[in-house]
């Protein structure tokens, strides 16, 4: 779980930066935005999963 805030401000910086000011409609905003947190922090996931990797 050492990685968790890490990935996490990048997740918050990177939806903030890159997502929140496309025009866009607020559902494609919160569809890229779990997206990106789905990407970051999979690290977390494959931890809790059982390990590293699968």
């Amino acid at each position: 779980m050492f990685l968790l805030f890490p990935s996490l401000f990048l997740a918050i910086y990177s939806i903030c930066s890159g997502v929140l000011p496309l025009k866009v409609s607020w559902l494609w905003k919160a569809v890229l935005s779990l997206i990106i947190l789905a990407i970051a922090l999979k690290y977390q996931a494959y931890s809790i999963g059982g390990g590293t990797f699968f």
